[in-house]
């Protein structure tokens, strides 16, 4: 596979951005670990452990704390007639506070199909935070959403990364579920398509992607890995690690839209022809032996994770079980084909889960009762093929996307 490109290293940008245990009440339900909103329309997926500390105007103004890490997470929703947009909002909520800041800190984005504002500053309350702080249009009329996330400018190194993956969690409704977080869409915004072709069982496809999505999809990945290893000893350990992989699919998915498509349009007539009783399984399977064709590479590094981000498997750079595994979840989910991802601290492994009533061995999903035949990533077998050294059900742990 070839993709026309530069090269593929950090920018500087990445440098400097980088250098669900809740009590909840009004407006707000618990949905396994993402936060939503019902009346406003929002949902995040924060990182664990943050606890709310305070709660005013009617469910419309919250204030959380996390006890492990010295970061505070505000939320507050406008609803005054008065402004016309978020830029407006934004410069209101910081006029209520003692800023310090440039024009160049805060600035304008649509994301999620609306007009945002984005602003990262310092501020002196009792001493001095340093924050990251998005206003978004909500669907209710005149309503918008400000988050600002902050910790003391002491300990600006050590939880920057944890800051903007609490606010780039954010989405608004689920029909932005898998795109690009708020600030990452900021950082790398797209401005030309990249080419690429792949083959596969002699057949040749051609596919685009965006200039910026190698970078942004890559600096997510680095992202949550620096989030995650906080959770190393921490008794939402798990929980944390599905975050993980949530946070990096839903970064990927739309990026690799295009390349999904393509990979759909040239596969699934052959699916039909092989299987006219089943495709569904047969495309499952083109998806699987697509994967085994991937170069595999560990990453043995101690400081850096070994998961391959979706942008770079594109660019021929190796990857290991769970990035296979994501990748054929983003398939198949784009082709309509319920997926899901199994990982295993036990046996140190990932596979995926597809919904399909060919015979094999499956692991149900206790939630709902949905059977997932396995399908192993690293060997060349068919979906619902596990050897009897991974065969025990309790040791896997399944990571829902859609």
């Amino acid at each position: 596979m070839t993709i026309t490109s530069d090269s593929i290293s950090s920018k500087k940008i990445i440098k400097k951005l980088m250098c669900c245990l809740f009590i909840f009440v009004s407006i707000f339900c618990l949905n396994a670990e993402i936060l939503i909103d019902n009346e406003f329309g929002y949902y995040l997926d924060i990182p664990e452990g943050y606890q709310i500390q305070q709660s005013e105007d009617n469910g419309k103004s919250y204030l959380f704390y996390h006890p492990n890490i010295p970061v505070n997470l505000a939320i507050k929703i406008y609803s005054e007639a008065q402004y016309n947009n978020s830029m407006q909002v934004m410069k209101t909520a910081l006029s209520k506070l003692s800023v310090t800041q440039t024009e160049e800190n805060t600035s304008s984005i649509t994301w999620n199909d609306r007009s945002c504002t984005v602003s990262n500053f310092t501020m002196m309350l009792d001493k001095a935070y340093y924050t990251w702080a998005v206003c978004v249009p909500c669907d209710v009329k005149n309503s918008y959403l400000y988050l600002m996330c902050y910790t003391p400018y002491d300990m600006k190194e050590i939880t920057e990364q944890f800051i903007i993956s609490t606010i780039n969690s954010l989405y608004m409704s689920e029909k932005y579920k898998n795109t690009a977080g708020i600030i990452s869409s900021l950082a790398f915004k797209n401005t030309k398509e990249v080419s690429g072709v792949e083959k596969l069982n002699g057949k040749e496809f051609n596919f685009t992607i965006g200039d910026q999505d190698l970078e942004g999809n890559k600096f997510i990945t680095d992202l949550e890995y620096s989030v995650l290893c906080l959770y190393k000893e921490h008794k939402a350990g798990i929980e944390a690690w599905k975050r993980f992989y949530r946070q990096i699919y839903k970064d990927s998915y739309e990026r690799l839209k295009n390349f999904s498509e393509a990979f759909y349009k040239t596969y699934y007539p052959q699916a039909k022809l092989n299987n006219p009783q089943n495709p569904d399984i047969a495309y499952a399977q083109i998806v699987l032996d697509y994967v085994h064709t991937l170069q595999y590479k560990r990453n043995q590094g101690k400081n850096e994770t070994d998961f391959t981000s979706m942008i770079e498997i594109l660019y021929g750079v190796g990857n290991d079980c769970d990035s296979r595994s994501m990748m054929v979840c983003i398939l198949l989910n784009y082709a309509g084909i319920d997926s899901i991802m199994l990982i295993s601290p036990a046996y140190s492994h990932a596979m995926a889960g597809v919904n399909n009533n060919a015979p094999g061995q499956k692991y149900t999903l206790q939630e709902n009762g949905k059977t997932y035949l396995y399908g192993e990533t690293t060997d060349n077998v068919t979906w619902g093929m596990l050897p009897q050294n991974y065969s025990d059900e309790s040791q896997w742990i399944p990571i829902v996307f859609d």
